[in-house]
């Protein structure tokens, strides 16, 4: 059986547990916090000065969300973007925008491996049957 001074002495243990985790946790957001303002500042400097450099760097940061993006990781596209001060309908329609290049190399890919078959000897005409046949559009 417990005392009736023990009873009272667990909620007070309790609640100094709570105090002590909410101020580490207040602690960690606030050295996180600083992390974050420290990271925007150092991009903000290399950010370049002419439009080109602006360009530049930004499309190295989209280039960069892109690799996290295909992870999967715990970051949102939309959280990346606040954290490194980009537009998220810029990195977007960067997106949009490398996909054509993509798929304009595969087709450019297998028009060179046709007329490599085929020792050059095929015209726009065969290549773009073959291109047909083997799927491409």
């Amino acid at each position: 059986m417990v005392e009736p001074g023990q009873e009272a002495s667990r909620p007070s243990t309790h609640a100094s547990a709570h105090r002590k985790e909410i101020h580490r946790l207040k602690q960690l957001l606030a050295d996180k916090t600083l992390e974050v303002d420290f990271f925007q500042r150092c991009l903000a400097k290399n950010r370049g000065s002419t439009p080109a450099q602006q360009r530049l760097w930004r499309n190295g940061i989209y280039d960069q969300i892109r690799e996290v993006m295909s992870l999967q990781g715990s970051l949102s596209i939309e959280r990346m973007c606040q954290m490194v001060l980009v537009s998220r309908r810029g990195f977007y329609r960067s997106l949009k925008e490398q996909q054509p290049v993509e798929e304009e190399m595969e087709v450019r890919s297998a028009i060179q491996q046709i007329a490599l078959e085929h020792r050059r000897r095929y015209g726009y005409r065969r290549v773009t049957a073959e291109l047909h046949r083997r799927g491409c559009k």
